[in-house]
């Protein structure tokens, strides 16, 4: 069944939330809800500094191979365009980022990059300028410290 949207200038499809809501769940949906906080924590400051973003949060989980969730080889990409607000975990994932933007948490310490632990080591964390800041049971968060705050 196809559902038409009257138009509007002001029409967004899918807001900012639901970009990042969905890129939480991609990440680290199993994992504890502090981990989602510092997931979410990533996606709002890539956004404030443009770091691998256009400044929106769409432009900033959408850039190529920074979040894994929207690869087109991950296999959570399509089920994650089914998610459901009633369900638990996609809950625990709106609670994440709104405490990451309303009341401006910093559990991840600043950090702009992660991976998980399970995945060899990404090049990019042998950079000079990139310094492991915290780590969770699942993932080490990195500072770039090329960049200006």
């Amino acid at each position: 069944m196809s559902i038409l949207i009257p138009p509007s200038p002001d029409l967004c499809l899918i807001d900012a939330d639901c970009w990042a809501i969905t890129t939480i769940w991609q990440e680290i949906r199993g994992g504890p809800y502090q981990d989602k906080v510092m997931v979410a924590e990533v996606i709002r400051d890539r956004t404030a500094y443009k770091y691998a973003s256009d400044g929106t949060i769409a432009g900033t989980v959408l850039h190529a191979y920074q979040f894994s969730g929207w690869n087109a080889s991950d296999p959570n990409r399509v089920p994650s365009g089914n998610l459901r607000t009633t369900d638990a975990t996609v809950i625990e994932c709106q609670k994440g980022w709104k405490d990451a933007c309303q009341n401006k948490t910093s559990y991840a310490k600043g950090a702009l990059l992660y991976h998980a632990k399970n995945i060899p080591y990404p090049y990019w964390t042998q950079a000079p300028a990139i310094v492991k800041v915290t780590e969770t049971s699942l993932h080490l968060f990195y500072k770039d410290m090329k960049v200006q705050r």
